[in-house]
């Protein structure tokens, strides 16, 4: 037992820099590993890395996306807007037409949510920066609305028919995105910025 205290403070004696130096390599090798900041050399060559990233930074694209995807994200953004607004105002008439319980919390919080979503598509035709957000957030929650609307067809031709409308106009968005990618042109208004 008295061995290993032996060994803990000899690591601490090197740890704290004290003035009794050992040749026991074990100790030696213990101490290194025990130590929390790295040694110069990792520094110098992190401080390197991020010095050549700092002198050419990632060029990203800004200003307007091209005509379609801008025409795609307003027409899903505007979708998802009435949906959210609908739901709001209207969603008495919603419940009832799909034969379920009025639950006023829910129905404002659901439209306080599509809002966000129809903004967050319109976000994608003002800016390239957002595209990619819009496109990954708005895409796939189109498609999903389409999804679940289909079996409302025979309950509510009224909401499966929007949220089919949203669906098409997912695909819509989602195409002329990845076209837009795949052309790999700066549309017109277009600039690179660090």
């Amino acid at each position: 037992m008295s061995d290993e205290w032996d060994l803990d403070r000899e690591i601490a004696e090197v740890l704290a820099g004290g003035a009794t130096p050992t040749d026991d390599p074990a100790v030696l090798w213990l101490a290194a590993a025990a130590r929390l900041t790295p040694p110069p050399r990792v520094g110098e060559r992190v401080d390197a890395l991020v010095a050549d990233r700092a002198a050419a930074p990632r060029r990203r694209a800004v200003g307007r996306p091209g005509p379609w995807v801008a025409a795609a994200a307003v027409a899903l953004g505007v979708a998802f807007l009435v949906q959210g607004v609908g739901s709001m105002v209207a969603g008495r008439w919603i419940a009832a037409g799909m034969g379920q319980d009025y639950a006023a919390d829910v129905f404002f919080e659901l439209g306080l949510a599509m809002v966000a979503a129809g903004t967050c598509a319109a976000a994608g035709a003002v800016s390239r920066a957002w595209l990619p957000v819009s496109v990954l957030v708005c895409a796939p929650l189109g498609l999903a609305l389409a999804l679940h609307g289909i079996g409302e067809f025979g309950e509510f031709p009224a909401g499966a028919t929007l949220h089919t409308l949203e669906g098409a106009l997912a695909v819509a968005f989602l195409a002329a995105w990845l076209a837009e990618v795949r052309s790999g042109r700066p549309r017109r208004g277009a600039r690179f910025a660090a």
